[in-house]
């Protein structure tokens, strides 16, 4: 499916009026404090060994979230398709590019925004190449998304997706 926006938005707001993301700031007054918490919790997610036959090169490889630390929006999916897997970034092709269509209809870029997935990692199996997330794999993985919401601190998250379950978003088990 593409989808391709069909009209320009009608809007008397400049670009720099519309919902801004760039530069937004965590409680401290830094805008740099979350990128060093973010780039340690991707490294953790890309070494996960939590799920047997999970985050395996090029074919259930982890991904973790995509986008700004600071963005006041984070979109999260159920898991990684193939070709979210093979790009590391969530929503990349069908729903991807309906997302893409819609944030530029908006004048928002894609960069700007946080983009995660509750399972990190491309559910594969044989013969399709998707999968459902298995519940041990949604145990296994919630820890690091509630991480990641924790980091970003946003004031909306968006879930998609059939079996989509948004944990709490700090937990007593769960630190930054």
């Amino acid at each position: 499916m593409t989808a391709k926006p069909t009209a320009t938005p009608k809007t008397n707001l400049s670009a720099s009026q519309r919902v801004s993301v760039r530069g937004r700031r965590d409680l401290t007054g830094s805008t740099t404090s979350s990128v060093p918490r973010m780039k340690e919790l991707r490294a953790q997610i890309k070494a996960c060994e939590k799920c047997e036959g999970m985050n395996i090169h090029g074919v259930t490889q982890a991904a973790p979230g995509y986008g700004s630390v600071h963005s006041p929006v984070v979109l999260v999916g159920q898991s990684l398709c193939h070709e979210c897997m093979e790009s590391q970034i969530p929503f990349t092709g069908g729903s991807g590019e309906l997302i893409d269509a819609s944030l530029a209809l908006a004048g928002v870029d894609k960069r700007d925004i946080f983009i995660t997935n509750v399972v990190h990692c491309h559910p594969h199996s044989e013969p399709r190449d998707n999968r459902a997330s298995k519940p041990h794999e949604i145990a296994n993985c919630t820890p690091y998304l509630v991480r990641e919401l924790n980091i970003v601190e946003p004031e909306l998250i968006t879930g998609f997706g059939q079996t989509l379950h948004l944990p709490p978003r700090r937990t007593a088990n769960c630190t930054n």
